[in-house]
């Protein structure tokens, strides 16, 4: 009976400590997730952690010790809102730092007022003296980012004396753009001067900071109207940045290289203030900043050499009657978002061509009473008809591109921004249309290696379709199992059960099958399997469910450009394999989702072409930074030509796409016309049935037949399929 009782002890003193245990494993897991840039992880720990500690008043102050870190990358991905309900708890209203990142949660969401007079209350404790400085600069930003120049001057200058050597510096660069958007250029040009000054003198522990003030000098140079001194620091900024990413990229993880794309993308905008004073700089700046949405391909020796081309380069790659068009969003000097681009002709000099404002992308009436954006993101055919056979809209896009570049080019290479990677305006019927090839590439610089390549046909190729995903799969075993994808799903819709048996899809492989050679045909496989079998064939067709979550962040704000934040987007966008409905629920294996961001850690340099035949594929949610989903993910692993989808396909004509796609590339063509070809073929099909009418009157058939005709010409049938780099 003792024995027992002492068993007993033991076995309730243990579990009273198995919680401590597991929060101090999950603690130490959250970290060393952050340090490998893996933030997604990292946040599901820190929820795993509060999710063990109890809401008693007593546990406070442990949920507020882990509360810092969790909110803090929360801020860094976008997750204002949930910052928001996280710290509004009166349980938090005393810890300084937590409410400091409260009012950057609300200051984010441009509740400027009230992150202003939250941060005002923290400055009046007693308690808060040590975090002065860091208040008042926090409060600087918001009033930057309100457009309050003058308040955010005094709050910056509040702050100045809390804070020595480089810290020092870069609220100083802050302070100096403050003053310039007020016109006290004397003022701004002493504060970025001190700043330049103490930053250079820091060496390698600001250089970074020191390239950022570089670009702020510029901006002050331009709003002085100062151009050709403005064009000069922009080049010196850009020069710096351009080389300090080539010098560190073998050093920096994966992980890390893709977290860094987000910053520096917003940073480099602020160059093509110059818009046409430069257009060859700036098309130079519009190339690099496109890259640096790939800066975590596999390949880091083609990465380097994309990132370091020129112009020139691009010059001596196109072909007689080529040109190459970068198309960028930015903010321009009155701070309206506009859309432009930037014209490459093979002859002949670059040109800045505005397009329109970004704002009139959301506004309603644009295509019958809808908005572009609205139509783009729903699925009605009628509302897609409308879009791609509306020609004035067609030439407001086009016009301005085609009338800047020389008469003899036909060939139009041309990387996508913002929302065109969602809108396949290739497939628009601008005036002039049928004299040009327009080739959809992620960025022009791609152009430069396209010499060494030699178009192949298929040797194997892997075609998946008819999934059952209700079922597991015989899947090999994971080593480390994934169900962030899945975990997102449940988290943004409620339930991991969402995908339905696609009967269209096993015809489709089945139908296309018949017309390659060396065919791997899978009616069925699991995620663990996929991952370890793409990258063994040159080919892979997909036919299955895509999906792309809308994250919600339309912006990041200012304050944010200045760090890091990682590409969310990433993961909220996948695949759908056997068992995804209901693989999640085994810890043990792999979720059965395929996110974009797992596909990012493949090695699939040798795969040359992938063809998603799936619903939304193109998709992925959209930032100021652009759009991110399944085709970064294959392009960041190495993929070399992606076809994708922008809208949910229909099944018969997807399978007469896809059929007459294999047919052309069984004949040797190009991808680029085997797709051409393969749209043709849908706009010109006419099917009749003939059938005969019964008559109730004569309780019999009449006479005349009647015919049932089906056609594939509208452009809901044609337009969603994509093509990118088919160099």
């Amino acid at each position: 009976m003792r024995i027992n009782i002492i068993a007993l002890i033991l076995l309730l003193l243990a579990s009273l400590h198995a919680p401590a245990q597991s929060v101090r494993q999950l603690y130490r897991q959250a970290r060393e997730s952050y340090d490998a840039g893996e933030y997604a992880r990292s946040i599901k720990n820190y929820r795993q952690i509060l999710d063990q500690l109890p809401d008693e008043a007593e546990y406070a102050d442990d949920r507020a010790f882990y509360l810092r870190p969790y909110t803090d990358l929360l801020l860094l991905m976008g997750g204002y809102e949930d910052v928001e309900n996280l710290l509004r708890d009166p349980a938090y209203s005393g810890y300084i730092t937590l409410q400091i990142n409260l009012a950057a949660a609300l200051g984010y969401q441009d509740k400027y007022d009230e992150a202003l007079g939250l941060l005002d209350g923290l400055a009046r404790r007693s308690d808060a003296k040590e975090f002065k400085g860091r208040i008042q600069q926090n409060a600087g930003f918001i009033c930057m980012q309100a457009g309050n120049y003058g308040a955010a001057i005094d709050r910056f200058g509040e702050a100045l004396s809390d804070f020595k050597g480089f810290e020092r510096n870069i609220v100083e660069s802050n302070m100096a753009l403050c003053q310039a958007r007020l016109g006290r250029f004397a003022e701004a040009n002493a504060s970025i001067g001190k700043a330049l000054k103490g930053l250079k003198t820091g060496g390698k522990a600001t250089e970074r900071d020191y390239i950022r003030a570089l670009r702020k000098s510029a901006e002050i140079y331009y709003l002085q109207h100062n151009r050709a001194k403005a064009l000069s620091q922009f080049r010196s900024y850009f020069n710096l940045e351009k080389n300090w990413l080539i010098a560190n990229l073998p050093q920096m993880s994966v992980a890390n290289r893709l977290n860094l794309w987000t910053s520096e993308k917003a940073l480099l905008s602020k160059c093509f203030l110059l818009e046409g004073f430069a257009p060859e700089f700036l098309y130079e700046v519009a190339m690099f900043r496109r890259l640096t949405s790939l800066l975590g391909m596999r390949d880091v020796k083609s990465l380097k050499n994309m990132l370091a081309s020129g112009p020139d380069d691009i010059r001596r790659s196109l072909k007689p009657g080529e040109a190459a068009v970068e198309f960028i969003s930015y903010a321009d000097s009155g701070g309206d978002e506009q859309y432009a681009a930037i014209v490459m002709p093979k002859e002949g000099k670059a040109r800045f061509v505005k397009l329109f404002d970004v704002n009139s992308v959301y506004q309603p009436g644009a295509v019958g009473v809808n908005s572009i954006f609205d139509v783009i993101k729903r699925e009605k055919p009628e509302e897609k008809n409308a879009l791609y056979t509306d020609g004035a809209l067609a030439d407001k896009v086009w016009a301005p591109i085609v009338s800047a570049l020389p008469r003899n080019v036909a060939t139009i290479y041309f990387a996508p921004e913002g929302i065109f990677h969602f809108w396949g305006i290739e497939n628009m019927p601008f005036s002039g249309r049928e004299k040009y090839k327009l080739h959809r590439v992620t960025s022009t610089a791609s152009l430069a290696g396209r010499a060494g390549y030699t178009a192949r046909s298929p040797r194997s190729s892997l075609v998946i379709g008819g999934l059952n995903y209700s079922s597991l799969p015989q899947d090999s075993d994971a080593t480390m199992p994934n169900h962030d994808a899945a975990d997102m799903i449940a988290d943004r819709v409620g339930s991991n059960d969402i995908f339905n048996y696609l009967p269209g899809t096993r015809s489709e492989v089945d139908s296309i099958c018949t017309r390659l050679d060396a065919t791997d045909l899978r009616h069925s496989v699991g995620e663990s399997d996929l991952k370890t079998m793409m990258p063994e064939f040159d080919l892979v067709h997909i036919a299955t469910h895509g999906y792309a979550l809308d994250l919600g962040i339309s912006k990041r704000p200012v304050m944010l450009n200045d760090s890091i934040a990682i590409d969310q987007s990433l993961n909220a966008a996948g695949l759908a394999l056997t068992g995804a409905n209901v693989a999640c629920r085994y810890p043990d294996r792999e979720d059965g989702l395929l996110s974009a961001r797992e596909i990012c850690d493949l090695d699939l340099r040798n795969v040359d072409f992938v063809i998603l035949s799936a619903c939304q594929t193109a998709q992925g949610d959209l930032t100021d930074e652009g759009a991110a989903g399944l085709v970064r993910g294959l392009k960041n692993a190495g993929v070399r030509t992606v076809m994708a989808t922008l809208w949910s396909v229909d099944d018969r004509s997807t399978m007469m796409f896809m059929q007459e796609l294999y047919r052309l590339l069984g004949q040797g063509v190009s991808k680029h016309e085997a797709y051409v070809g393969a749209q043709n073929h849908l706009k010109s099909y006419v099917s009749s049935i003939p059938y005969r009418r019964f008559s109730p009157a004569t309780l019999a058939r009449d006479n005349k037949t009647y015919y049932h005709t089906t056609t594939y010409d509208a452009p809901y049938y044609w337009a969603p399929f994509i093509l990118i780099d088919d160099l």
